[in-house]
């Protein structure tokens, strides 16, 4: 299971939004956004910020691919070569 699709699934379970769980843990509507569409993986201490709005310990993650979604391009320019 990717670590979005667990984020998502937590989320719904505790009947939040995107904007609520955002709010709650001190983010933006549009990173939790990135998170659970796979475009971007966040760092330890947001994924403490998350499980703590969302009552579960990290663990709850565990077995999760951590990995950005191959293949999908953030916005800037292309890396050199």
């Amino acid at each position: 299971m990717r670590f979005g699709d667990r984020l998502k699934e937590l989320r719904e379970a505790k009947d939040l939004s995107q904007k609520a769980l955002a709010e709650a843990a001190g983010f933006t509507a549009a990173a939790v956004s990135r998170w659970e569409s796979g475009l971007q993986v966040p760092a330890f201490d947001a994924v403490m910020a998350l499980c703590e709005v969302l009552g579960v310990r990290c663990t709850a993650f565990d077995g999760c691919e951590f990995a950005p979604a191959k293949g999908k391009r953030g916005r800037g320019r292309p890396i050199k070569k």
